[in-house]
């Protein structure tokens, strides 16, 4: 059987050009789908930290309700409550430490959670900022007295097309504080889980 070619059919050249285009097409999906996911994995975490301090307010508010009781000789069913100084410290909720506030703080004033930029390139951002800065804290003052500031810099400019150098150095300074007041929160909250961890056996034995 003869097979006619038609002849308005691409020319190899052109079929080769629209695979290229179509490889693009789904590197680039693949990029958003991962940026998506990374997206839903920091609202999980985020739900996760909100629940745990509605979890602490009510503890908070359980414990307010028996003291109040107590002093208006209310009987507990023989609840012996002893509340030491760490858990009078503590009781108020994480919230009360500095570190937590500057950061909330931070956060607010921020344009968005992505300091400004949208989500897809703030993530492309930071993909390229742990290449070259890994975990390391780096003050926002000296963010560009680093020696691979100007290629990380490069690098973000030809990923991200439509940045220019200000705005790369502007949102640098913002992601390094940003780091900085994040990192100084989850140390201030390990604190307060570790001595919250200290008074629970206490408590649970006068129950």
């Amino acid at each position: 059987m003869d097979i006619q070619i038609n002849n308005e059919a691409c020319s190899g050249d052109d079929f080769r050009a629209h695979i290229d285009d179509l490889k693009r097409d789904i590197t680039q999906l693949e990029s958003k789908i991962k940026s998506f996911k990374q997206y839903i994995r920091s609202e999980l975490r985020t739900l996760q930290f909100e629940e745990n301090v509605i979890k602490e307010k009510d503890i908070v508010s359980t414990v307010k309700e028996r003291k109040f009781k107590r002093h208006n000789g209310v009987n507990l069913n023989q609840y012996n409550e002893i509340v030491t100084s760490p858990v009078r410290a503590i009781i108020n909720s994480p919230f009360k430490c500095s570190e937590v506030q500057e950061f909330q703080a931070f956060m607010k004033s921020s344009q968005n959670k992505y300091g400004g930029w949208n989500e897809y390139n703030h993530n492309v951002f930071t993909k390229i900022w742990k290449k070259y800065f890994n975990d390391l804290l780096i003050t926002s003052n000296n963010i560009e007295q680093t020696s691979t500031f100007d290629d990380f810099k490069n690098e973000v400019s030809a990923k991200i097309p439509d940045s220019n150098p200000n705005d790369i150095v502007s949102h640098g300074k913002w992601y390094s504080e940003y780091l900085h007041l994040k990192k100084r929160q989850e140390i201030a909250l390990n604190r307060w889980k570790e001595n919250k961890k200290k008074i629970k056996q206490p408590l649970r034995e006068n129950v």
